[in-house]
């Protein structure tokens, strides 16, 4: 059984001695600490780090400290989706349409400065957009896109039928049809 330090040597009310009641491992609560004693100036607190003796004016704050800890853990573990990042797709995948078409026919577009960043950009922005895209799919319809979506929107000549495919399966998918 594991000891718990008293933060004062007086005798504990509860076993009239200076030892402190302990709790067997293992008996710890999970819906929060869980207040085994209190005799109005010391507590002994069960929760999922163990058992310890708090002073009873620390208990209230402690408690909802760890709440407060636990909510802001369980709202940031659920995935940020958005919507925008589809018009993030589509921006930047009819872009690069237009820069391929210019590159394989010589008729430019797009004036050259706008190519040449995009040249630079696609490969990081293209990715990064569908994969993001992706979760909101997968978080708001029955498709689950798989990872090769991302993948093929990386390689210059590739992304563009991976864009035009991954619009209209998209489309289809938050339709309904």
């Amino acid at each position: 059984m594991p000891k718990v330090a008293a933060e004062s040597a007086r005798p504990h009310p509860a076993t009239g001695s200076g030892e402190v009641p302990t709790i067997p491992d293992g008996e710890a609560g999970s819906d929060g600490p869980e207040v085994v004693m209190n005799d109005g100036t010391a507590a002994v607190v069960r929760d999922e780090t163990g058992t310890r003796v708090v002073s009873a004016s620390k208990l209230d704050t402690e408690s909802s400290t760890q709440t407060r800890t636990r909510n802001v853990e369980q709202t940031t573990k659920e995935p940020e989706t958005n919507p925008d990042y589809y018009y993030g797709v589509l921006g930047v995948g009819g872009l690069w349409t237009l820069v391929l078409f210019g590159l394989t026919t010589g008729f430019h577009i797009l004036p050259t400065a706008v190519t040449g960043l995009l040249l630079l950009i696609s490969p990081v922005a293209f990715p990064f957009l569908i994969y993001r895209d992706t979760e909101h799919v997968a978080a708001n319809s029955e498709w689950s896109p798989h990872i090769a979506w991302t993948i093929g929107s990386v390689f210059w000549f590739i992304n563009t039928f991976v864009f035009f495919a991954y619009v209209l399966k998209r489309r289809q998918v938050m339709r309904g049809e």
